[in-house]
C-alpha cells in the first residue's frame, strides 16, 4: 500500500507523522494497533523527533523529513500489512516535476491532503494558493 502526504511548507505533515508513529510504535500503543518502521535507523530518528516533541513541544526538524518510509502496520501483535509513507516535502511541491508529481499521486492508495488551518479561519483563496 502507498500513501502519500502533500501540502504546502509548514502545515504540519511531518509534526502528524511523527505523532502518530510516537503514538503507535515500539513499547507505545494505540488501543491494539502498532506501527514499525522497517528501518531501525528511520525507528530512531522518528522515535527521537517524537520525544523532542512530547517532551520540549519541539516540531520536528526537516532533517527528519525523507522522501519515503516503509513500515509494517499490527493489530493485536498481528502483522497485517506493509506500506510506504510518502512525504512530498511542501518546500519541493512548487520545483517538484509535474510528471513525478502526477505518477506519485496516480499510484497512491491513500492521498493525504494537508492545509494551513490559519490559511482556512482567514477565508484566503485556497485554491490559488494549492
Amino acid at each position: 500500500m502507498k500513501v502519500v502526504m502533500l501540502g504546502g511548507a509548514g502545515v504540519g505533515k511531518t509534526t502528524v507523522m511523527v505523532s502518530v508513529y510516537g503514538m503507535m510504535s515500539e513499547k507505545n500503543q494505540f488501543q491494539g494497533f502498532h506501527v514499525r518502521s522497517t528501518t531501525q535507523r528511520v525507528h530512531d530518528e522518528l522515535a527521537r523527533a517524537y520525544r523532542e516533541f512530547q517532551t520540549y513541544g519541539r516540531y520536528p526538524a526537516s532533517t527528519v523529513r525523507m522522501d519515503s518510509y516503509d513500515y509494517e502496520f499490527s493489530v493485536d501483535g498481528n502483522k497485517c500489512m506493509k506500506f510506504t509513507l510518502i512525504d512530498i516535502r511542501g518546500e519541493t511541491i512548487e520545483d517538484y516535476d509535474n510528471q513525478n508529481l502526477l505518477k506519485e499521486l496516480s499510484e497512491a492508495d491513500v492521498v493525504m491532503v494537508f492545509f494551513n488551518g490559519y490559511d482556512i479561519i482567514n477565508d484566503v483563496d485556497l485554491e490559488e494558493t494549492y
